[in-house]
């Protein structure tokens, strides 16, 4: 559904070498939160054993045992706060260990920031440490934003009482891909605030391909989409329509549907749903040109809709469908003649008028399953 509002403003400009840095990094899980700054290892602790070091543990850093997708999980069970992915709610578990093991170490985990939730329990002592970030609505609100989310952070501090006392402090705090996939927690296990929504897999969030997919977007600033299929269908319309058109609206957060209004449950969310119009179709909208070629793009989609997999095309006016979904409109025949070469039957006054009011085409797949979670 087309979303209406104010572009977000571009982010400030970067050098070429700097854009194929991020987008380098985006590819690659392992180093992904690397591109978190806040996320890192406290200062060199001269009191500590020869090789000390903390490393991290979530349920997404054991996957990687057994999905071998790559930029999904990662490749080892235990990683230092640099490569740590983590989301929290509904009882997710994170635990931090010493390395080499140190049965003496007393732990303490304090929360960045409110929406951080809860350390439960956030002080322990042994060579490893668990604990559960208790959430409620207050602290993770789902209220809608067209703002870029925080990211959940920790501060973890160890201390180690073998010979001389010493104390070690360093950060973890999610990356952007674990940042938007929080999103999705929130909105799927916050209590009256339940959807259907798929938690994203890591690795489906990708460098944005062109710049009006930033439009709108809570994270321009960081150059990404989640991508379940509109790509590959927006692939498959250009194809059959024969040139590029203008996109309207594409993926769009969980926090940034809820602002504007979306469907709970918005296929765009889940970044399998994209809505598009010809190039420069604002100047020529309503005119028999106009017609021509949103009449065009639809029948474009329609065929393409089964060669990329999609679900649904519709013709659409803002959020309201003009034409029931997947059919097509009245072709011309011997009964209907088209004098006038436009596509469309002389004197078919409600084909007419859809054409003349179509703000775009909307194109989508089948979402993700909704009871399944990452």
């Amino acid at each position: 559904m087309s979303e209406g509002d104010v572009p977000i403003p571009r982010p400030r400009p970067e050098r070429p070498e700097d854009q194929v840095a991020k987008a380098d990094q985006l590819q690659n899980a392992d180093q992904a939160a690397s591109n978190m700054p806040a996320s890192e290892a406290g200062a060199a602790c001269a009191d500590c054993p020869a090789g000390f070091k903390l490393e991290y543990k979530s349920r997404y850093t054991e996957q990687g045992q057994q999905d071998k997708t790559p930029n999904r999980y990662t490749k080892e069970v235990w990683v230092p706060a640099k490569e740590f992915i983590f989301l929290i709610g509904q009882d997710r578990k994170l635990t931090v260990r010493t390395n080499p093991p140190m049965a003496d170490a007393e732990w303490e985990v304090k929360p960045i920031g409110s929406h951080s939730g809860t350390p439960t329990p956030n002080k322990g002592k042994g060579a490893e440490f668990t604990w559960v970030p208790k959430v409620t609505a207050s602290q993770r609100p789902v209220n809608g934003s067209k703002q870029r989310n925080k990211p959940v952070g920790y501060e973890i501090t160890v201390k180690l009482t073998r010979g001389r006392s010493t104390t070690y402090t360093e950060k973890i705090e999610q990356d952007v891909r674990d940042i938007i996939r929080q999103e999705y927690v929130d909105y799927r296990s916050l209590p009256a605030k339940k959807t259907s929504l798929h938690v994203p897999y890591r690795d489906q969030i990708v460098p944005a391909p062109r710049p009006e997919f930033l439009n709108a977007n809570n994270y321009a600033a960081d150059k990404v989409v989640l991508n379940s299929g509109m790509l590959q269908l927006l692939e498959a319309v250009e194809a059959e329509y024969g040139e590029r058109v203008t996109v309207n609206s594409a993926w769009r957060c969980p926090q940034r549907n809820k602002a504007v209004g979306g469907v709970p449950n918005s296929n765009h969310q889940h970044g399998g749903a994209i809505d598009m119009a010809p190039s420069n179709y604002n100047g020529i909208r309503g005119t028999q040109a106009g017609r021509t070629a949103i009449l065009n793009l639809y029948r474009a989609a329609l065929r393409a809709k089964d060669k990329a997999g999609g679900r649904m095309v519709l013709l659409e006016k803002g959020k309201d469908a003009l034409q029931t979904g997947n059919t097509d409109l009245p072709k011309p025949d011997a009964k209907h003649p088209d004098k006038n070469d436009d596509g469309i039957r002389d004197g078919d006054a409600a084909t007419l008028s859809k054409l003349n009011n179509a703000s775009h085409v909307h194109i989508d797949k089948e979402p993700p399953d909704g009871g399944k979670d990452d």
